[in-house]
């Protein structure tokens, strides 16, 4: 007697091929990362809101400190060490001045779980690893309940602010304004279905 062989034995062997070859496919190549701005959001994250804010923030720190700040989120580091992947970043965006190195880059892996804040050689006396390490922690009730914009924004104001206390100097106040969000449907029940409700009520009276 011939035994069939189930049509979904060819379909499982397939998928499970594709696994295989997926799992062995390169990394994403760093070096072919473009930046986007002061926010790399590669992971897309970031609601736009915030990327605004990021932007225009860091727009000012430059300007007023000479001090670029870089923020990038990937999906996943694909095993890739963190502190050489923040490093390899940094200098293949060439992020700060030529003059000085005044460059920070920090680097949030979503899926992974993990920070990292890469500095250039100017700015290693005004961010420590110690500070570094606070700041980043500092931010985890954020990035645990998925709040990435307030948390990247709020990233890049403490560095800010840290490198200006460390050097003496005022850190830039944010001007631009928190747009209130222009939808309607949590501020209270919609017309119709309150019309409808009110007939409803006197139908049963």
């Amino acid at each position: 007697m011939r035994h069939r062989v189930p049509r979904s034995v060819p379909a499982a062997f397939f998928a499970l091929a594709l696994l295989f070859f997926a799992a062995r496919l390169p990394a994403v190549d760093v070096n072919s990362l473009k930046p986007q701005g002061y926010l790399s959001d590669y992971a897309n994250v970031v609601d736009a809101q915030s990327k605004q804010q990021i932007e225009h923030y860091c727009y000012l720190v430059e300007r007023t400190m000479n001090v670029q700040i870089a923020l990038v989120t990937v999906d996943s580091l694909d095993d890739r060490d963190i502190d050489s992947t923040a490093n390899q970043i940094f200098r293949h965006f060439g992020v700060g001045s030529k003059q000085g190195n005044l460059g920070v880059l920090a680097l949030f892996a979503i899926k992974d779980r993990k920070s990292r804040i890469e500095v250039g050689y100017g700015m290693e006396q005004y961010l420590t690893d110690g500070a570094s390490g606070t700041i980043l922690r500092s931010l985890q009730d954020q990035l645990r309940s998925a709040q990435y914009g307030p948390a990247l924004l709020d990233a890049a104001h403490k560095i800010a602010e840290h490198i200006a206390q460390t050097k003496g100097v005022p850190a830039p106040v944010d001007d631009l304004p928190v747009r209130r969000s222009t939808d309607r449907r949590s501020e209270g029940i919609p017309f119709p279905l309150l019309i409808l409700g009110l007939l409803f009520f006197f139908w049963l009276l």
